[in-house]
């Protein structure tokens, strides 16, 4: 049997999941902040660029995959916009500029390069222009 990677974080999460009390309803920005909270830290434990795929209470982080950074900057984007947080678009931003050029191109594959300022430039006129 495996050990915890994070015991604190387990009993956190079981003492969360098993209240004695109903938990009080959230509203629609706190789970929209949960949720975007959620993509960046995703992004932040990531060593080889875009977004760890999984968080499993025994193993921890899962694998990263770069080619996600390209999913979430439209989700970071529009958040952003909503909520006056410009913060969240230059996150998006860095981490478009600073991944590998698989976040611009679905069938890309595993290239491990930056993408150009001009490459950015136009990913970003074709997919929002």
């Amino acid at each position: 049997m495996q050990a915890l990677a994070r015991p604190r974080v387990a009993v956190s999460a079981l003492s969360h999941d098993l209240p004695l009390r109903p938990p009080r309803p959230r509203s629609d920005r706190e789970h929209l902040v949960a949720a975007v909270e959620w993509l960046c830290r995703c992004q932040d434990v990531s060593e080889g660029g875009g977004a760890a795929v999984t968080y499993n209470l025994v193993l921890g982080w899962g694998d990263d995959y770069p080619e996600t950074t390209g999913y979430i900057a439209p989700t970071l984007f529009a958040y952003a916009e909503a909520f006056d947080e410009p913060e969240v678009a230059a996150r998006a931003v860095e981490n478009l500029l600073s991944g590998p050029e698989a976040c611009l191109e679905e069938d890309a594959g595993p290239v491990h390069t930056p993408p150009s300022a001009a490459e950015l430039g136009a990913y970003l006129l074709k997919r929002y222009a």
